[in-house]
């Protein structure tokens, strides 16, 4: 049986076509078609095994081209004619072998590619560098931090006037806010008499008198009597006026009173009556007023002597006021200044502390022990020293407007000239000294900073007069320029309170 040799391929790979059988006679024709019979029988088994054994060719050289191609790169001008001749036979549509295309497309130099995490570190090194570049530019941000420069200022005698009734700072007339504020107290206290000494004293005591009796006032004089219930006279130290009752619209009459001094008829202890004790008029008896009118001692009475014995001395009650007085002072001074508002000012000699009323026993009075009691009233002008600052902002700097004074850091006296505590003014001198600070816009600094060079920017700060010393710090690190914006520039001022000290 004659086969024809099949064409080879540019790939080398030899491929069969249908073998047919020559033209035969006609005096052959029944011997012929046995043998076609055969023949085709045999030719279909020999392509089986052709086939079979074409394939098990192909598929072993298959795997020596993938590993040649794995060391070798494959030339540029190959790769289109090589990927279409090793996809799909010439003949019969039928798949014979087939190529990575990984291993075909893509050089040695990026065989990295194929690692599975490739993908997961690429899109990592992108991310990585997408932020550096926002850093760089969206979120660039420089920062100065500074100080301003610090002078010093003298103030000789500069005259103010605090003022209760002024409602604002008037530079004009040197004047000043202020507020004007009483405090009421009260102190007492025991102490021991040192004297000794014959004593013929009466007995007193202090009483309430009341009128029930009409609407029209009642005077009494000097010595009028009054008794109590047991028969004991005491007499007024002075004239009084009692007041008359209220009457109310139902005709109902309500007691108005008056406070005296009542002092006992005789001397001798008799007269020494502990307790409330109730006392009408004599010389009303017989009357409706001797109803109308009567007196009570809270009370009672006490110091009625006769005899040797303890008594009070007049350096008694000298030492005894003056610990008295002094005590309700300090009381007053801190009740001022627990109840003063916290941004409030209290100066001393801007404080006056009256004693309104002190009861103490008269000298050589009999006792043991005394006892004195001292009411007072501070009257004091309290003031708001930003209100002091901002005057002496007008009268020390002159309307310098690039500076202010540092208020932490003055040193002020206040000499009092004169003080009227009922009109409610007081005039004093000011001297010392305070220290100026330099004002620092921000916003004029950002734009003189914006996008200029590390260099430029130190070079611009060292230039300015009114800054003493000065920090910059740049985000992100790897940035030497202010950004352009001045809204990623950041100006901080640092309190200069410990360096103006």
């Amino acid at each position: 049986m004659d086969e024809r040799k099949s064409p080879k391929k540019t790939d080398g790979i030899r491929r069969h076509t249908d073998v047919r059988p020559r033209a035969s006679s006609a005096k052959t024709s029944g011997a012929s078609s046995v043998k076609s019979s055969v023949a085709a029988a045999t030719h279909a088994s020999l392509r089986q095994t052709r086939s079979k054994t074409a394939h098990k060719i192909e598929h072993k050289r298959q795997a020596l081209q993938e590993e040649e191609y794995a060391e070798h790169e494959i030339p540029q001008n190959t790769f289109l004619e090589r990927l279409g001749s090793s996809v799909i036979a010439s003949s019969g549509k039928k798949v014979i072998h087939e190529r990575s295309f990984r291993n075909i497309v893509m050089p040695r130099q990026f065989s990295f590619l194929k690692h599975k995490y490739a993908a997961a570190l690429l899109g990592g090194l992108g991310a990585t560098v997408l932020m550096a570049i926002s850093l760089s530019t969206v979120f660039a941000r420089v920062t100065i931090m500074l100080k301003p420069t610090v002078d010093s200022a003298k103030i000789d005698g500069t005259q103010i006037s605090f003022d209760a009734s002024a409602s604002d700072v008037a530079v004009s007339s040197h004047t000043v806010p202020a507020e004007f504020l009483s405090f009421d107290g009260s102190a007492s206290e025991d102490f021991d008499a040192t004297g000794n000494d014959y004593v013929n004293q009466k007995a007193s005591g202090r009483v309430k008198i009341y009128n029930t009796f009409g609407t029209t006032p009642q005077a009494l004089v000097a010595n009028t009597r009054f008794v109590t219930d047991s028969g004991i006279i005491f007499r007024l130290t002075k004239s009084v006026v009692i007041p008359g009752a209220k009457k109310a619209p139902d005709g109902s009459l309500t007691a108005e009173s008056i406070e005296a001094d009542l002092i006992a008829d005789k001397a001798g202890e008799e007269s020494n009556v502990s307790g409330q004790v109730k006392l009408h008029i004599p010389g009303f008896k017989g009357t409706p007023k001797y109803e109308g009118f009567y007196g009570v001692a809270i009370s009672g009475f006490s110091g009625g002597s006769v005899g040797q014995g303890k008594v009070v001395t007049h350096d008694d009650v000298v030492k005894a006021q003056e610990a008295v007085s002094k005590k309700v002072f300090d009381d007053l001074r801190q009740s001022m200044a627990q109840k003063i508002p916290a941004n409030f000012t209290l100066i001393d000699s801007l404080s006056e502390i009256r004693i309104v009323s002190m009861n103490t026993p008269k000298e050589k009075t009999h006792a043991d022990r005394f006892t004195v009691q001292v009411n007072a009233t501070a009257r004091v002008f309290v003031f708001r020293s930003a209100d002091v600052f901002k005057l002496l902002n007008e009268l020390v700097l002159k309307g310098d407007t690039a500076k202010s004074i540092v208020e932490s850091s003055a040193d002020l006296h206040y000499q009092i000239k004169s003080a009227n505590y009922d009109r409610k003014i007081a005039d004093v001198n000011i001297a010392g000294s305070v220290k100026t600070k330099a004002v620092i816009v921000p916003e004029e600094l950002k734009r003189l900073v914006a996008g200029k060079k590390e260099g430029s920017l130190i070079d611009a700060m060292k230039q300015r007069r009114d800054i003493a010393t000065f920090r910059v710090a740049f985000f992100p690190p790897w940035m030497f320029s202010a950004p352009t914006n001045p809204n990623h520039i950041s100006i901080v001022v640092e309190d200069t309170a410990a360096d103006a000290k």
